[in-house]
């Protein structure tokens, strides 16, 4: 009896250790439990809470969505049985937890895909799941499950075939398997980046013969997943082929971001080096500031993108696409993310919604989109205006002036034959246009100015496209409702879409009372709330905030949208409420000169540029469209100074522009007009005077420019010592006569009065000569020149003869005497020389030598001294020479 016992005891081991370590495929269908059992046979969307007891089967045709902050429990035995499409869509802050309850220890679940299974989880948090090989009680029957490694585990995600699997940014924590791949569908595109590992018996088990791609994770160290020992290339909890390279250094990693400005946001740097973003405005200083201090580094991770805002957003956004690129090269990371305002946001999407997107943006945030278009570019597109706001005013002069200096008529003909197209793609793709008589709403696109390019963005298989992303959309609203929704018009022009207000111009447009044809509503004072909302998001937030003022007031927003976290910056953003804007037209160049003596523009002196008056902006002497703009300027006197740059006649614009007191408010501008006659090189001035009431007034102008000099002789280089150096330079003023002009020249700090520079009486070593120059207004110039005076044996040797010329050695026979010694000297000077180097020479003789013609170098030149001495006395030799020579032979003989 006891035998048999001990034989059923081992049978049911035998069977036990069997079943525990040989893989069991589940069939489609299988259930941890029966006890629940749903299926999703079309599109359903979850939110919410949702208890999870069974099984949950996706049927091939089927799409599963569950949103933002879903929170997601599973109870005892559970599976998730993907056949269709799974897509998990939280978001950084709200994002999809999928755990098991807690208060049950044995619940045990997976998400397993196979068949057409395809599983996009994005931003979500994966705890409890996967399993050891286990025996499961039912009500009905005992069921046994076991499959992965070694024939043991199963994972919370669970390949078992299927056409995808990608996830991003998931945090994949105490399961006892996270992602185990059978060896099934090798083409199939399994992608997990930007992810976390943590206290999971195991990472990732993948029983495939081709790798997976498991890039860019957080595997619980800076030093990637855990070897199995220090000298393994085999890691402790992750087994089969998994590309692991390029993991994250630190569980926050930070996807690089880049802020993509609107119209206007970028312009030319003076110094050549390239487009900025918005050096006018500074829109996005409060932003960028912000972001730096929630520990964003520029260069690292926050970058800008400024491009041609004239030009189509469709070219933008592939330039949109080269910067990604090179950011992501640069740090080696798959994703940024995109914070866009206004037109900027068009760009965006334009690539992701393009063939060519590469799905490397993680989340894009617009500040202000038009998505819809903007009724305000009407006035732009189809008049030549561009409203009455501080923004319009500025964008109207910058405008105009291009089209001047391009040889247009007007402004409008400038848009319609000038690359500023992106005018056209800001229009509205709704109807916005009120017939006048009628009082009728057109519907668009009937006589309506039509808007390609948005309409392809907001196609519904495009729009479906930014599920790709995790989009959030700000919107910005002011406190009143004037905001331009609908303009009420006249007829069309001869029926002419190139015609000035070719399809009808606004009701009253230029009267002074009334209003202008324009109807207002809800938006941020440039694009209508209906507008910036008219989209699917991920998340939709708005802002009481102006359009211009919106990055600085969202920028806790995008902090936290991007990080989820809590900002901890205290940024103050940057108010301007006034400019002044100075255009020139050509042919001259521009300096300004504040009250309190800050310069901005050309340097003529040197060519290069001031930069001295805090957030002014030039666009330097090389562009075409040379103007300066200073934010907030003081009042006062401004002077400006002008360089011809050819010959004519030139103008300048001094526009002082003020921001009405409610942000619907006319701006105010005030210009003053200041001409003259160009010279090539020639300098004038020009004066206007900042009032009080924000007025500008242009006033007398007078000399204020220094002369100008230039010393061809002496250069700053060496020169023996028995040369003549004539000073030759040139002073020259923009007013007052070369011969008016008072020169002071000095030589080492003390008056010099003569034409050339005698080098055989001044001393050896570093001298300078200085010039100044003083024009009739007082207006005084400095310019120097170094030189060095050095000697050789010859050169002083022609002094001596020199200086019997000069009659400051009185006799032939002392300057034969003097260079018979300094030939001696010279010569004995090269056998020491020659000596010191020779190689071979036994040491202590050549120590011997040398000593021995030192001793006799040394007691020559004192009886040379001597000699001088006694010749000087005398009145032979002149105390200038003689001091010339010692210090010659001084330097000479060592």
């Amino acid at each position: 009896i006891k035998a048999n016992n001990m034989l059923r005891k081992f049978s049911v081991l035998v069977l036990v250790v069997t079943l525990f370590f040989s893989p069991v495929p589940l069939p489609s269908h299988f259930s941890f439990a029966a006890d629940g059992f749903e299926e999703i046979l079309g599109y359903t969307e979850w939110s919410g809470e949702k208890i999870i007891d069974g099984t949950v089967y996706i049927d091939p045709l089927a799409t599963l969505v569950i949103k933002k902050g879903t929170v997601i429990t599973f109870r005892n035995w559970s599976v998730m049985d993907i056949q269709g499409k799974l897509r998990i869509e939280g978001t950084v802050k709200e994002p999809v937890i999928l755990q098991k309850d807690s208060s049950l220890p044995e619940t045990i679940y997976s998400l397993q895909i196979s068949n057409q299974g395809e599983v996009m989880i994005r931003n979500a948090d994966i705890s409890g799941g996967g399993s050891v090989a286990y025996q499961v009680q039912n009500k009905r029957q005992n069921i046994f499950f076991n499959t992965a490694s070694a024939g043991s585990y199963t994972g919370v995600i669970q390949w078992q075939g299927g056409k995808s699997f990608v996830a991003e940014n998931v945090s994949f924590h105490d399961n006892t398997a996270a992602v185990y791949i059978e060896n099934q569908s090798p083409a199939a595109k399994i992608q997990v980046h930007r992810s976390r590992f943590l206290n999971n018996e195991y990472d990732v088990l993948n029983a495939r013969t081709g790798s997976v791609d498991f890039r860019y994770n957080w595997w619980g160290d800076a030093s990637g997943p855990q070897k199995r020992c220090a000298t393994c290339s085999t890691y402790e909890k992750i087994s089969g082929r998994v590309d692991v390279a390029d993991w994250a250094k630190q569980a926050d990693t930070k996807d690089p971001v880049i802020v993509v400005p609107g119209i206007l946001g970028s312009q030319q740097w003076y110094d050549g080096s390239g487009l900025v973003l918005d050096p006018i405005f500074g829109i996005y200083e409060g932003l960028l500031e912000n972001l730096e201090e929630n520990g964003y580094e520029k260069g690292k991770n926050l970058f800008s993108f400024p491009y041609n805002w004239g030009q189509s957003n469709s070219v933008s956004a592939t330039e949109l696409q080269e910067k990604i690129n090179q950011i992501k090269n640069q740090a080696r990371w798959p994703k940024v993310d995109i914070v866009a305002h206004s037109m900027g946001g068009l760009v965006a999407r334009q690539y992701i919604e393009s063939v060519s997107y590469q799905e490397d943006i993680d989340q894009l945030i617009t500040l202000g989109t038009p998505h819809n278009g903007a009724p305000k570019s009407y006035l732009a597109w189809e008049g030549g205006d561009f409203g009455h706001d501080f923004f319009d005013v500025i964008l109207k002069w910058i405008i105009s002036q291009g089209a001047e200096e391009n040889n247009f008529d007007n402004v409008f003909e400038y848009i319609r034959n000038f690359p500023v197209i992106s005018l056209t793609e800001l229009l509205p793709t709704y109807s916005y246009l009120r017939d006048k008589g009628t009082n009728v709403m057109r519907i668009y696109p009937d006589l309506h100015p039509k808007n390609v390019f948005i309409e392809n963005l907001n196609k519904i298989e495009n729009l479906q496209k930014l599920r790709n992303v995790e989009f959030t959309n700000v919107a910005g609203r002011i406190t009143s409702d004037k905001t331009i929704t609908t303009l009420r018009i006249g007829s069309p022009a001869n029926d002419s879409e190139n015609d000035l207000w070719g399809y009808g111009k606004p009701d009253g447009y230029d009267d002074l009372i009334g209003d202008k044809g324009l109807e207002t509503g809800a938006g941020d004072g440039t694009v209508p709330l209906e507008s910036a909302k008219g989209i699917p998001s991920d998340q939709e937030i708005e802002i009481n905030s102006s359009h211009l003022d919106l990055p600085s007031k969202a920028a806790d927003t995008v902090y936290t949208v991007l990080s989820g976290l809590d900002s901890i910056a205290d940024v103050s953003p940057l108010i301007i409420n006034s400019i002044l804007f100075v255009p020139v037209f050509s042919p001259i160049d521009i300096q300004i000169i504040s009250p309190s003596n800050k310069k901005m523009g050309k340097n003529f002196e040197t060519g290069g540029i001031y930069d001295e008056i805090p957030g002014a902006y030039y666009t330097g002497y090389d562009m075409q469209n040379e103007f300066i703009t200073v934010p907030n300027p003081e009042d006062g006197e401004y002077r400006i100074l002008t360089q011809g740059t050819g010959e004519g006649s030139y103008r300048i614009e001094a526009i002082k522009i003020t921001e009405g007191v409610n942000p619907d408010d006319a701006a105010k501008e005030s210009v003053a007009t200041l001409t003259g006659t160009a010279t090539i090189s020639a300098t004038e001035e020009k004066k206007i005077e900042l009032l009080a009431d924000d007025t500008v007034i242009s006033k007398e102008d007078r000399d204020i420019i220094a002369p100008t000099i230039s010393i061809t002789s002496p250069e700053n280089k060496s020169y023996l010592n028995n040369q003549v150096l004539p000073i030759t330079y040139a002073a020259t003023d923009n007013i007052t006569a070369e011969a008016n002009i008072q020169k002071i020249l000095t030589l080492d700090g003390n008056a010099f009065s003569q034409t050339t520079i005698d080098l055989s009486l001044q001393t050896l070593g570093n001298h300078m000569l200085s010039v100044q120059a003083t024009d009739e207004a007082g207006n005084v110039a400095h310019q120097s020149v170094s030189f060095e005076n050095t000697v050789t044996f010859g050169s002083l040797r022609n002094n001596l003869d020199h200086y019997l010329s000069l009659g400051l050695i009185k006799k032939k026979e002392d300057v034969k005497y003097i260079q018979a010694h300094l030939r001696y000297f010279e010569k004995l000077q090269e056998i020491i020389d020659h000596l010191d180097q020779i190689r071979y020479f036994p040491p202590k003789a050549k120590e011997r030598l040398l000593e021995h013609f030192q001793k006799e170098l040394d007691h020559m030149q004192e009886e040379f001294i001597e000699y001088l001495l006694k010749r000087t006395v005398k009145g032979a030799i002149a105390p200038l020479a003689k001091d010339r020579i010692v210090e010659a032979v001084e330097r000479l003989v060592q």
